[in-house]
């Protein structure tokens, strides 16, 4: 996340891949890894990443639901 703020975009994006790699990933790793595609490669990169994101994240969770939901539908209103 570190690199990503420092504007190492694609390194961000290789050590975020890393981290999310494996049967469990963290889904907070893994919306970092969205978001970090989505100022890389544009939002139709992040969406599939959000939605496993979303997938993972414990229902308990609804601040993070509630983001990783809005940024998918921000996906689908930059694309209209």
């Amino acid at each position: 996340w570190a690199l990503f703020r420092l504007g190492e975009l694609d390194a961000a994006v290789d050590e975020l891949q890393k981290a999310s790699a494996g049967d469990s990933p963290d889904p907070i790793v893994l919306e970092h890894l969205g978001d970090v595609l989505a100022a890389r490669d544009g939002q139709d990169a992040a969406a599939p990443i959000y939605r496993r994101a979303l997938e993972l994240t414990d229902a308990d969770d609804v601040e993070r639901l509630a983001g990783l939901k809005k940024k998918l539908n921000e996906r689908v209103v930059s694309s209209e």
